[in-house]
């Protein structure tokens, strides 16, 4: 992702990318996966986002999965934390899932060209 002073952030998921993309639009500050925790389990855990004007974190999950949804569950009891959900993140951009992906796509591509034709 870049981000509108220009820095290059790699994200993990086409989901991530578009809630950065939500946050910037709407001029919420944040950042990425800045810090990681040890849970009460032993388990480590890395939130996606971090809203200091808020003190909030925000994990964006595109599969609720079993062992994810535990992870997060045991993060969120002891730290204020949003769960972004795909649905949210198509409500919040009016794009559907495979939208947030191929624009996702596109940015990669089109920061893949600015690269080539740097070098």
């Amino acid at each position: 992702y870049i981000t509108r002073e220009g820095a290059v952030i790699w994200m993990r998921a086409a989901t991530e990318v578009a809630w950065a993309m939500w946050l910037d639009k709407v001029g919420k500050p944040w950042q990425y996966e800045p810090s990681a925790f040890r849970l009460s389990s032993g388990r480590r855990y890395v939130p996606d986002f971090y809203l200091p004007d808020e003190h909030c974190w925000h994990e964006v999950k595109g599969r609720e999965t079993d062992e994810a949804m535990a992870k997060y569950g045991e993060f969120a009891n002891d730290h204020a934390c949003k769960l972004i959900t795909i649905a949210y993140i198509e409500q919040c951009l009016g794009l559907t899932y495979r939208e947030v992906l191929q624009l996702a796509k596109d940015i990669r591509d089109a920061y893949n060209r600015s690269k080539d034709t740097a070098a």
